[in-house]
């Protein structure tokens, strides 16, 4: 494990505990002290003396580049991992990855990165894409939503892979990776995609980290070696057309609107390079990809091809890049973005350029309150769903809850809606003069426990959302209030003996899941006569017990029960409990309020 240090005394000891306690021991860490100034080397050295598995490296600051090469160079593993210093490790990362590379007979494992800063934590949009399951590829063109992860962390490489094509990082750069993970990604023989969080990757709230510095022209060069040098790549290796354009589209919908969205956009020099940029991309067919790019991003793009910097300085003035300023009109499976330019402006997109599948729209949620309703025995969910960017003071929507056992059998509970207060996101995060799109679904505990045959197994939660227009959108349950009624839902108890439980979640990024498991036996009718114990016995996984033994909590003693069979299947089990040496029983009298 590789861990390259610059000036990260505020972060580093966070990131070496996590990487000190993950769940796999087997590690050799490798941390490179590149010239800090700060007190990093002392924390590095303290985490040293008290981890023999960290060995610490000293050199003159080059760069994130030169310190990871550093790090390989000293490091002895089969394996390679890179982790940023002032990022994090979930537990159980290095376990999931070395065992996904391995099984998988991969030369790399990627799983996907949760953000976090100082108040929350989130998943980035492309995440669904490309890591929806678990994925084993021999070619990455068989998985392109790969391409977008193209960091050096959040992945496992077998070190003979990495040593036989003489990886390196460019040294003095910034986005020294992105063409040497793109090309190894390119090059293995397999490429293993987890479902999986492996990966905390900090949004500093300063602003000072190397990846949020896109207002400066030094940050813009950079980026655009790197993708020059990518596309060069591309060239090199021949890769089929469809491997091209999914790179060129992660360009178009994704990086180049980090810099369009820069204040920095105002100043001419920096403006005049990003669109010779963009001109240049296009020349290489970047323009057959902008039909999969957000309406108003392509918007975007044609202000910047057609030099319209003020126009494009006024549209982010008025929200072009703001979310909750998307709006759209359904037209059965299609969403028309309604463009703030009216029919016959130069601006002007027509319809069919502002089409998006309704399919691709993002699903907001949040499940708010998770209640046990004992009248009914039922679980209530509730909290709010919808799709950004529709109107739903013109659009209707039906809520299902979906829940979905191991075997993929599913109850479905149509959800009422809801305009608690409590439910629905704050102003701040949607359209406040919309109606309420919270909901409400109960379903009943016999019904999730009978989705498990076995002695245990889990049980998922979906939303559905069905549109006035027909369309429907699903997603799998992960946002979850951390503060409100899930983190504090006991277990439950189904009629039928099951034990219904919130199943614990690694990281904020975690579905939403209920755990389901049965005792062997379930005790019922349950009568004590003075020192005898009568109940009945149900098998809930066909084993029938052949013998039940009271045993005194404290000492040896024990006492072997009656056993005689019912008609209806149960056993009848009697505990005769002999009286104590000295001790009198004492009758109740009819009647009478004293022994």
């Amino acid at each position: 494990m590789i861990v390259p240090v610059y000036n990260v005394e505020r972060y580093l000891d966070e990131c070496l505990s996590s990487i000190r306690t993950q769940s796999f021991r087997y590690l050799e860490i490798v941390v490179v002290d590149d010239g800090s100034t700060d007190d990093s080397r002392a924390v590095a050295a303290r985490h040293a003396r008290a981890d023999r598995r960290i060995k610490v490296i000293r050199q003159a600051n080059g760069g994130l580049g030169a310190a990871r090469n550093t790090g390989i160079e000293h490091s002895t593993g089969a394996f390679l991992v890179f982790v940023d210093s002032d990022d994090r490790l979930p537990r159980d990362a290095i376990r999931h990855l070395s065992q996904a590379l391995e099984k998988h007979e991969a030369d790399i494992a990627v799983g996907y990165p949760q953000r976090f800063n100082a108040t929350r934590s989130w998943i980035p949009q492309w995440v669904g894409e490309a890591h929806a399951e678990l994925v084993a590829v021999d070619r990455v063109d068989e998985h392109l939503p790969l391409l977008r992860n193209n960091y050096t962390w959040g992945k496992i490489y077998s070190r003979t892979f990495w040593d036989a094509g003489g990886y390196r990082f460019r040294e003095g750069v910034a986005y020294e990776d992105q063409p040497v993970v793109t090309e190894m990604m390119l090059r293995a023989r397999r490429v293993v995609s987890l479902d999986v969080c492996v990966y905390d990757y900090r949004a500093r709230d300063d602003n000072s980290s190397i990846s949020q510095q896109t207002h400066t022209l030094k940050d813009l060069r950079d980026r655009i070696a790197a993708w020059t040098l990518t596309a060069e790549k591309l060239e090199e290796l021949s890769v089929d057309d469809v491997v091209v354009r999914a790179w060129l589209l992660t360009v178009y919908a994704t990086h180049v609107h980090w810099y369009l969205n820069s204040p920095s956009v105002a100043d001419p020099e920096y403006w005049s390079l990003l669109r010779e940029t963009l001109l240049e991309l296009d020349s290489r067919g970047g323009l057959a990809v902008e039909g999969d790019v957000p309406p108003a991003r392509r918007l975007a793009l044609e202000l910047l091809r057609r030099d319209e910097q003020d126009e494009l300085l006024n549209a982010r003035s008025a929200g072009l890049y703001e979310a909750k300023a998307d709006s759209y009109d359904l037209r059965g499976s299609t969403a028309v973005w309604r463009t703030r330019y009216p029919e016959g402006h130069p601006f002007h997109l027509p319809a069919e350029a502002r089409s998006w599948p309704v399919d691709r729209l993002l699903v907001r949620h949040q499940v708010r309150q998770l209640r046990h309703l004992a009248d009914t025995d039922e679980l209530e969910v509730a909290g709010f769903a919808y799709l950004q960017g529709v109107d739903y003071r013109q659009n209707g929507q039906v809520v299902h809850l979906v829940v979905t056992g191991p075997d993929g059998s599913e109850t479905r509970i149509v959800a009422c809606e809801s305009d608690d207060p409590d439910l629905v996101p704050s102003s701040g995060s949607w359209d406040a003069a919309a109606p309420a799109v919270g909901f409400r679904a109960a379903v009943p505990l016999s019904d999730v426990a009978g989705l498990v045959t076995g002695p245990k197994g889990a049980v998922s939660l979906d939303l559905e959302l069905q549109t006035d227009g027909g369309s429907l959108r699903r997603v799998r349950v992960t946002e979850v209030n951390r503060w409100g009624s899930p983190d504090q839902l006991g277990p439950m108890l189904s009629a039928g003996g099951a034990k219904i439980a919130i199943a614990p979640r690694a990281t904020a990024a975690d579905p939403l899941v209920l755990s389901v498991s049965r005792p062997a036996q379930r005790a019922s009718n349950v009568l004590r006569v003075e020192r005898r114990l009568e109940f009945d016995v149900t098998s809930t996984q066909g084993r029938t017990p052949v013998a039940v033994v009271a045993r005194r909590e404290h000492g040896n003693e024990t006492v072997d029960a009656v056993l005689a069979p019912n008609d209806d299947g149960t056993l009848h089990v009697v505990l005769e409990f002999p009286t104590p040496e000295g001790a009198q029983v004492v009758r109740q009298a009819p009647g009478s309020s004293g022994p």
